[in-house]
């Protein structure tokens, strides 16, 4: 039976905490008001709260930092470049494809196996490159290779090659030349897809792989004992098998055996680091449900830099954020079920 609740607010998640406002909460927890809160203290606050976040990458998974991407590999390269703030690659497929050729097909840049450099097409600020099949077709992800890491290209379906709607952007945000993939998730069963380049400079096209057809494998992680104990690194091949995550300032996944192409590509969910504080008037890109945490250790954090913090205080506060952060992290999961399968089986030596 739906009841009503009368002199409430009746809305949910519209509430929103800055980054000024946590601050100022923090030093009140601390003892400090308005008037004692130099330039050089707020400074400091923000610091603290950017230490704060790195951290919890450092506590484990976090769910709200999880991100599905497609990464295209190079022919002959070891090396897939992933985006920055990547920490980690929690999952890992090879995506077996099937790359379509649309009846038109200028500069050959469709359904190619090598990217040819002096061989591209220019889609102009405003312009379009239309890829037209003779009946309706799905595409299950859509890639571009140029030079320039900043390059977006907007991909759109139409049933008519009239009105038009967006699929997503493809954008290129990796530290290399290399390919820009999105991974489409509902498509639209139609004949007419096109590439629109909504930017301001032209894009450079070298080649475009638009696929209808997957099948994802996944690839076994290799520490780097294993990796650096494969005979050849170098050996080519037309699927990957596994994979080594080298942590580097920029992160660099090695994978093995190496493509002997360049449309191969890769399935990853990768977890983030969490985005900058950024000025006074943002909110931090965390859930509701981690902000009791986050806010009860900076305060215990700005407790440890001000002068004439009873220790007492300090302690209460340690306290309270460890007991608010176990609250938080034993709720930050995906409740599925877990099964245990043992395999008991004979070996030999």
């Amino acid at each position: 039976m739906a009841s009503s609740l009368t002199g409430t607010s009746g809305t949910v998640g519209l509430t929103k905490v800055n980054v000024q406002q946590m601050i100022d909460y923090a030093f009140r927890d601390a003892g400090k008001y308005a008037e004692e809160i130099t330039p050089e203290l707020t400074l400091a606050a923000k610091q603290a709260l950017f230490y704060l976040l790195m951290q919890l990458s450092n506590k484990g998974v976090n769910l709200w930092l999880l991100k599905y991407v497609v990464v295209g590999g190079m022919r002959n390269t070891r090396q897939l470049y992933l985006p920055v703030g990547t920490t980690d690659v929690l999952e890992a497929n090879y995506r077996l494809q099937t790359p379509t050729t649309p009846n038109q097909n200028p500069n050959n840049i469709f359904s190619i196996q090598t990217v040819t450099p002096d061989v591209f097409y220019t889609i102009a600020p405003g312009a379009s490159l239309l890829a037209t099949y003779s009946e309706n077709t799905t595409l299950l992800n859509a890639g571009f290779y140029s030079y320039s890491t900043t390059d977006q290209l907007i991909l759109e379906a139409s049933n008519d090659n009239v009105t038009w709607s967006s699929v997503g952007t493809i954008i290129k945000n990796i530290p290399q030349n290399n390919w820009g993939y999105i991974q489409i998730d509902s498509s639209p069963n139609t004949p007419y897809w096109r590439l629109r380049n909504a930017g301001t400079t032209a894009v450079k096209t070298y080649a475009v792989n638009l696929a209808n057809v997957q099948q994802d494998i996944p690839l076994a992680r290799l520490n780097r004992d294993d990796y650096f104990s494969l005979p050849n690194k170098d050996f080519v091949s037309d699927r990957g098998l596994q994979y080594w995550f080298d942590r580097q300032l920029t992160p660099i996944m090695d994978v093995w055996p190496v493509p002997q192409d360049d449309t191969q590509i890769f399935q990853l969910v990768l977890e983030y680091q969490m985005y900058d504080v950024g000025t006074l008037t943002n909110q931090l890109a965390i859930p509701d449900r981690w902000i009791p945490y986050v806010q009860a250790k900076l305060s215990h954090l700005l407790s440890l830099q001000l002068h004439g913090v009873d220790l007492n205080k300090i302690v209460y506060l340690e306290n309270m954020a460890r007991e608010l952060f176990v609250e938080a992290a034993d709720e930050d999961r995906d409740k599925s079920p877990i099964y245990f399968a043992p395999n008991i089986s004979y070996y030999t030596i």
